[in-house]
C-alpha cells in the first residue's frame, strides 16, 4: 500500500469526509484527494496532524507492504 492508500483506507475505516480531515488538518478538500491519489504528499507537519486526526501513528500512514509481504516505511525526499 501506498501512503494515498493508507491514508484513504484509515479515513474510511474512521468514517470521515476528505472535507472533514481536511478542515483538521488545515488544507483544503483537494489536498487530502490529491494525497490519496498520491499525486502529491504531505509535508511532515501536516502528516502529524493527519495521523492525529485519523487517530494512527505517523508510521501507520507512511507503512507499505512489498509483493513480498515485508513491510516498509516510505520516506519521501
Amino acid at each position: 500500500m501506498s501512503i494515498g492508500q493508507n491514508i484513504r483506507r484509515i479515513r474510511k475505516l474512521r468514517d470521515l469526509t476528505q472535507a472533514h480531515v481536511g478542515e483538521k488538518v488545515g488544507v483544503v478538500q483537494g489536498t487530502i484527494s490529491k494525497w490519496e491519489h498520491n499525486a502529491t504528499c504531505p509535508t511532515g507537519a501536516e502528516l502529524i496532524a493527519l495521523a492525529a486526526t485519523l487517530s494512527c501513528s505517523v508510521e501507520d500512514l507512511m507503512r507499505t507492504r512489498g509483493p513480498d509481504g515485508s513491510i516498509t516505511l516510505v520516506l519521501q525526499g
